[in-house]
C-alpha cells in the first residue's frame, strides 16, 4: 500500500469508502478488506495498551 494514500483514507475511510464505491460494490472491495483490517489491527492494539505492564509495576 502505498503510504500517502494509506495516510489520507484511514482517518475517513468509514465515509469516503461507500461514497467511492457508489453503485458499483466490487469498485472498492480490495480497499474496503484492507480498510476494515487495518481498523480490526488498530483496536487490538489499542485494547492491548490499555492492559497493564506487569514490568512496570516492580514485581517481577
Amino acid at each position: 500500500m502505498i503510504p500517502f494514500i494509506f495516510a489520507c483514507i484511514a482517518p475517513h475511510g468509514g465515509e469516503i469508502i461507500p461514497e467511492l464505491k457508489g453503485t458499483l460494490p466490487e469498485r472498492m472491495g480490495l480497499t474496503s478488506k484492507e480498510y476494515d483490517q487495518a481498523r480490526r489491527r488498530n483496536e487490538k492494539s489499542q485494547t492491548l495498551s490499555r492492559q497493564p505492564n506487569p514490568m512496570a509495576s516492580g514485581k517481577h
